[in-house]
């Protein structure tokens, strides 16, 4: 049976992480794959080493989203993939890790549904929705927080590239989902809104339980 595979999109900080990690631990390692479009993003180039605030991460042409389509086919095909390890401090490729074929592969980026071929070769796709003040907040809390950025700057690059990217092509992207879920409600809503739009024989491994809101801040 060929994979089924589902695309999780949506703007920086919508909820997307906790909605597909949520689905990982709901069907476990051997039935759900996930692979996240941000592992795809190029190395910084070299002019903008000393000033990676200038470089807009969220351009399209930011992203390898060729080599995202060869692994793609390569999962549907049943062959496993080396697909990169980013690493977000260094702004770099850092080594690679082994993604092997499951019956349910999980794709996650928020410019997930800008590319045609993509969206082509997805079962379901699923847009995120949240508030642009609620996208704002939690990017700051993850990026101060779990990324060491001083704040100003962390809101600097929003306002001059995460948000007009957004509206430029992120939501855009929305008319493309076959699904969209609220970020802002509490996540059991989302996963249960997933699980039942996925075929009948992917079930979760056991009956789960999800608890609170998509992100910690709400």
């Amino acid at each position: 049976m060929m994979p089924f595979v589902l695309g999780i999109s949506g703007g920086s900080a919508s909820g997307k992480t906790w909605l597909s990690q949520a689905l990982l631990a709901a069907f476990g390692p051997r039935t759900c794959v996930h692979i996240a479009h941000d592992d795809y993003y190029l190395p910084l180039p070299e002019a903008f080493r000393h000033r990676p605030g200038d470089y807009n991460f969220d351009a399209p042409s930011s992203l390898e989203t060729d080599l995202l389509v060869d692994h793609l086919d390569a999962l549907l095909a049943g062959r496993p993939v080396q697909v990169p390890t980013y690493a977000f401090d260094v702004h770099d490729r850092v080594g690679v890790h082994t993604v092997h074929p499951g019956p349910l592969v999980l794709l996650e980026g928020i410019l997930l549904l800008t590319d045609p071929r993509i969206r082509e070769r997805l079962d379901l796709a699923v847009f995120v929705d949240a508030p642009t003040d609620v996208r704002r907040e939690r990017r700051v809390h993850r990026d101060v927080h779990e990324r060491g950025r001083q704040e100003a700057w962390v809101r600097d690059r929003f306002a001059r590239h995460v948000e007009p990217m957004h509206q430029r092509h992120v939501e855009p992207t929305r008319a493309h989902a076959d699904l969209v879920v609220d970020g802002t409600q509490a996540l059991a809503h989302a996963v249960a809104a997933v699980i039942a739009r996925l075929p009948d024989g992917l079930s979760p491994q056991a009956p789960h339980e999800v608890r609170g809101s998509p992100h910690p801040l709400e």
